[in-house]
């Protein structure tokens, strides 16, 4: 009975470690771009010895959220970077929506290649404003990078935020309270009946000490990417979207203008 017993614990040990998951590290490091301006990162890995396939996530929305989401792709053998963007999360700048993150995106390629840690295959990871973060590095053939997943993404940002024409208020307003105020000006937080009715609306933001007009937030992003060459975009893409996303036109757009020269499938 005791030889029994003995080899039935071995048998549960046995099974406890082999379905352990690997002890995973966080760092904060802020990695240094154009201008000396420098991007709080957060990395996830779990060890530095060997050389990893690399996920890259940029994003204006709190790092901390992505935790489990980097737990999970560092138990699957890869290394997580969740960055900042400008402005946001403590990074240095100011957070301008979509202009930097062509520029800065690639510089983050070109660091991230040199580390010790990365084996040179980078994939960018995100949904929304993230993903645009990954699909505006798209055509830009840079070696580094190898997938993106596009989670309700767009490349051409003014087709959600201006369509046709016309700044999209119920989108962009809430937008801004949340990322100008780092988080805290959410829905509940403000009148939004109130701040609607403000007129001009160009400056209906001063209010709530935000100095940027709608206008300078829209100057940048008209046209923007509107000459992408989709002949150049050569990374596999992922994309996912559904019926009732707001994002979605863009999305389709981006999907509409790939698969007009490239093959694509469509799965449901």
């Amino acid at each position: 009975m005791k030889i029994i017993y003995f080899f039935s614990m071995l048998l549960f040990l046995s099974g406890f470690v082999s379905f352990a998951q690997p002890v995973i590290n966080k760092v904060q490091y802020a990695f240094t771009v154009d201008k000396g301006i420098r991007l709080e990162t957060d990395i996830y890995f779990t060890d530095t010895v060997a050389k990893y396939p690399v996920i890259m996530m940029r994003t204006p929305y709190p790092r901390k959220q992505y935790v489990s989401i980097a737990n999970y792709f560092c138990s699957k053998g890869y290394i997580m970077v969740v960055q900042s963007v400008r402005g946001t999360g403590g990074s240095g700048g100011r957070m301008m929506p979509f202009i930097n993150e062509t520029d800065d995106g690639l510089s983050m390629l070109d660091l991230l290649t040199e580390r010790s840690w990365c084996n040179g295959n980078i994939g960018m990871y995100g949904s929304s404003y993230s993903s645009f973060c990954g699909l505006t590095l798209g055509a830009a053939k840079h070696p580094s990078l190898k997938a993106i997943v596009n989670i309700n993404g767009w490349v051409e940002p003014s087709i959600i935020a201006r369509p046709a024409g016309v700044n999209h208020l119920m989108m962009n307003i809430p937008w801004m309270l949340f990322n100008y105020s780092n988080g805290k000006l959410i829905p509940g937080k403000y009148n939004a009946d109130s701040l609607l009715n403000t007129v001009p609306v160009n400056t209906m933001l001063k209010g709530y000490g935000i100095d940027i007009t709608l206008d300078q937030m829209q100057e940048g992003i008209d046209g923007l990417n509107k000459d992408m060459d989709y002949r150049n975009f050569d990374v596999p893409v992922m994309h996912v979207t559904g019926m009732y996303d707001f994002t979605k036109e863009g999305t389709f757009n981006l999907y509409d203008s790939l698969r007009a020269i490239i093959k694509c499938s469509v799965s449901s």
